[in-house]
C-alpha cells in the first residue's frame, strides 16, 4: 500500500454493526479533509478517485447514499449531477417538490394538466387553478378586461 493510502487509512474509524468508515480528521462542514502534495482534498473524492480510476471534475457531486457526510466507504459513495444531488436521497426543497403529485388545491399533476411553459422552464403549474385564478380576476372587473378586449380588436384588426 502506498504512503498516502496509508495515511487515508490512518484516519478511519470502523464502528462495530456499521458499514460506514468514519473519517477521524479536520471536518469541512462534516466532509472529511485531506492533503496531499500541496492540494486539499475533500475525503470522500479522493478515496471515491482512488476507488473507481475515474477523474472528477469540479461539477461532478459525490452523494453519500448513507446520508452520513464523514463516512469515506466507496460503497456508500455514488457519482451525481449537481440536480440530482439535490434530488437524490434528499430533504431538500426540490426533492420535496418533485415527490408532489398534486397541486396545493388538489388538482393532479398530469400532462394535460400543467401549463406548457411552466414545463419548459422546471417549474409545474397547475392549468385547472390557472383558470380559476384567470376567471377570478375576470369577474372582478369584467368592464376593464372587456375594454382592453375592445381596444385589442381596434389595434389588430380581429
Amino acid at each position: 500500500m502506498s504512503a498516502s493510502m496509508d495515511r487515508f487509512f490512518s484516519k478511519i474509524d470502523v464502528l462495530p454493526g456499521n458499514d460506514c468508515l468514519l473519517w477521524t480528521g479536520k471536518p469541512n462542514q462534516g466532509y472529511g479533509r485531506i492533503s496531499f502534495h500541496g492540494k486539499l482534498w475533500m475525503a470522500h473524492r479522493w478515496i471515491y478517485e482512488k476507488a473507481t480510476g475515474e477523474t472528477l471534475t469540479p461539477e461532478m457531486c459525490i452523494d453519500h447514499m448513507c446520508r452520513v457526510r464523514n463516512c469515506v466507504n466507496p460503497a456508500h459513495l455514488q457519482l451525481l449531477t449537481k440536480g440530482g444531488n439535490a434530488i437524490v436521497n434528499s430533504i431538500s426543497p426540490t426533492a420535496l417538490n418533485k415527490e408532489k403529485t398534486h397541486c396545493i388545491h388538489g388538482h393532479e399533476f398530469t400532462p394535460e394538466n400543467l401549463l406548457p411553459s411552466s414545463v419548459r422552464k422546471g417549474v409545474r403549474k397547475c392549468r385547472a387553478c390557472f383558470n380559476k385564478l384567470r376567471m377570478k380576476r375576470y369577474y372582478a372587473n369584467p368592464a376593464k378586461h372587456n375594454a382592453e378586449r375592445v381596444e385589442r380588436r381596434r389595434i389588430t384588426g380581429r
